[in-house]
């Protein structure tokens, strides 16, 4: 029940981190602002707009949907296998995210810490019911 709970934050954490994500300047994503202080050569986009601005919201809806829908699928599971593939799904698309460190998708980063407190809650989870004695 509790290793449920944690997913279930896990996923509003995913969701709130998206959210919040929309307001950032888009200088936090975008390498041309990073090394040049422009987007490219789009003129009419200033690297302090928010990332929504650039961007649009599907692409945080998105990323909102890849962050907390493998956390949420888990929340609903009773079954220990759901849960180590909801941690396998957030690594992949962490490391989507540090593959595509130049664009709006490193954002997506932010999944290997949740793929973390997801495996620890799940290794817990199994630690507690390996040394709980069976009841006849």
């Amino acid at each position: 029940m509790v290793v449920r709970v944690v997913w279930l934050v896990i996923s509003v954490v995913a969701v709130g981190y998206a959210v919040s994500s929309a307001g950032d300047p888009v200088s936090g994503v975008s390498l041309g602002c990073a090394k040049i202080g422009e987007y490219g050569a789009d003129t009419a986009v200033r690297c302090d707009d928010s990332i929504a601005q650039v961007f649009g919201a599907w692409r945080l809806v998105l990323l909102g949907a890849l962050l907390s829908g493998p956390p949420l699928l888990a929340a609903f599971s009773r079954r220990r296998s759901v849960w180590w593939l909801a941690v396998v799904a957030l690594v992949v698309v962490g490391l989507t995210g540090l593959a595509m460190w130049t664009t709006i998708w490193i954002l997506l980063l932010v999944a290997l810490p949740l793929a973390g407190v997801g495996s620890v809650a799940v290794m817990v989870d199994t630690a507690v019911r390996v040394s709980r004695p069976e009841r006849s």
